[in-house]
């Protein structure tokens, strides 16, 4: 399940997400139901994920995650098996095992 500026859609666990201009993409498919007039959005993951990709707003994945991608925004995550990439923003993560870069911001890992 995953949580879009405050309103619950269900989607298979693991998947890709992508939050763009054009909308969100779950593996490829636009969500529907979704007010897109908003180009913000706060996401957060209940569960595991594959890729995210956005361009503005707050990533949060309870779980762990693939690769993290955003333009602007904070990350917040448990795993991060792959690379975390922020322009505008901070990343607080369990662990990260792949790259990790932000332009304006702070990086935290903690392991449990």
């Amino acid at each position: 399940m995953i949580k879009v500026n405050g309103v619950e859609y269900d989607v298979p666990a693991g998947s890709n997400l992508t939050f763009n201009d054009d909308g969100i993409f779950v593996n490829g498919t636009l969500l529907s139901g979704v007010d897109y007039s908003q180009k913000s959005y706060n996401i957060e993951v209940y569960g595991n994920a594959g890729d995210i990709n956005t361009v503005s707003g707050n990533v949060e994945v309870n779980g762990d995650v693939h690769n993290v991608k955003t333009t602007s925004g904070e990350v917040y995550c448990g795993s991060a098996k792959g690379d975390v990439t922020t322009v505008s923003g901070d990343v607080f993560a369990a662990s990260i095992n792949g790259s990790t870069k932000t332009v304006s911001g702070d990086i935290k890992t903690s392991k449990h």
